[in-house]
C-alpha cells in the first residue's frame, strides 16, 4: 500500500454564490391570546359564564395558543371562521376597529363561540359568548 494522495477524491461542496448560506425555513411561532380589549365585567365577559363554559373557553384558548396560525385556520375543531358585520346581532364591532380587520369565531364548544380578531401573532379576544347570542347561529 502506498502513502500519499489517493486517486480518488472528493469533490469540494459549492454554495450558489461565494459565501452564501443556504436557507433554513424559520418555525413559525405559535399564536397568541391577548385579553387586553376585552370589557371587564361587560355582558359578554367570561366572568359571567359558568364554570364548565370557562374550562371550555380556556382549553380552546390553550389549543390555540400551541400552535402556529396556519396549523390554527386548518384545524377542523376550532372551526374558525370570519364573521361578516350582519352576523353581530348581541354585540356592534368597536368603534375604533377598523373595517378592514374581519371579527372571527373561534368554536369553544358545541355552543360556545370566542370572538376577536387577528392582530399579527395575537388572537385579541372581545366578546366570550357561551349561548350563540352575540352572533345568533
Amino acid at each position: 500500500m502506498t502513502r500519499g494522495r489517493s486517486k480518488y477524491r472528493i469533490p469540494a461542496p459549492t454554495l450558489p454564490h461565494k459565501g452564501a448560506i443556504p436557507s433554513v425555513p424559520a418555525k413559525e411561532p405559535n399564536a397568541r391570546i391577548s385579553f387586553e380589549r376585552v370589557e371587564a365585567g361587560a355582558e359578554y365577559c367570561l366572568s359571567w359564564c359558568a364554570r364548565d363554559q370557562v374550562k371550555e373557553a380556556v382549553d380552546a384558548l390553550r389549543q390555540v395558543s400551541s400552535l402556529p396560525w396556519r396549523a390554527i385556520y386548518s384545524l377542523g375543531g376550532l372551526r374558525l371562521k370570519s364573521l361578516p358585520d350582519s352576523a353581530l346581532l348581541g354585540v356592534k364591532r368597536p368603534s375604533w376597529l377598523s373595517q378592514d380587520i374581519g371579527i372571527i369565531e373561534i368554536r369553544a364548544s358545541q355552543r360556545f363561540r370566542i370572538l376577536g380578531y387577528r392582530e399579527a401573532n395575537d388572537l385579541v379576544v372581545l366578546w366570550f359568548d357561551p349561548d350563540h347570542e352575540a352572533t345568533g347561529r
